[in-house]
């Protein structure tokens, strides 16, 4: 990373907001896992003791790997306007648009998503993807 400064080092609080601007990038490591947010995002760190890790994505993407020391004790969850993203331990990525749309893909292992308009719940593995529209958002 020739020359890039940190946006913040640190620890986050539990409820504290993220944002990244421009070309800005934050790398959030936590025990054996890492949070990559990417550029133009908006995020909160709902809560941040372990068993269970969440995090509000308002707007933007989130680069996640999460290995738990624990598998199936320890959870990571995604909460977007339109859909909740339930890991166990993976890695994927979720991105919520200005439209309205949540993206979940999956690079290795298997995520929950569970629109938040009743639909039924949707288990996404490795190498597949699935979006999530926001009840009222208009569709292209």
């Amino acid at each position: 990373m020739g020359g890039e400064q940190p946006v913040r080092r640190g620890v986050f609080g539990e409820g504290e907001a993220i944002e990244t601007r421009g070309e800005q990038r934050m790398l959030v490591r936590f025990a054996q896992s890492r949070i990559e947010v990417t550029p133009e995002t908006r995020a909160r760190f709902a809560r941040l003791r372990t068993p269970d890790v969440r995090i509000a994505l308002e707007i933007g993407r989130v680069e996640v790997a999460f290995h738990p020391r624990h598998r199936g004790a320890e959870h990571l969850t995604i909460d977007t306007p339109s859909a909740r993203v339930e890991v166990v331990g993976t890695e994927f990525t979720v991105e919520y648009d200005a439209a309205g749309t949540t993206t979940v893909r999956v690079s290795e292992g298997v995520v929950r998503v569970v629109p938040l308009d009743g639909s039924a719940p949707r288990l996404v593995q490795a190498g597949k993807r699935t979006r999530v529209i926001a009840a009222g958002a208009a569709q292209s």
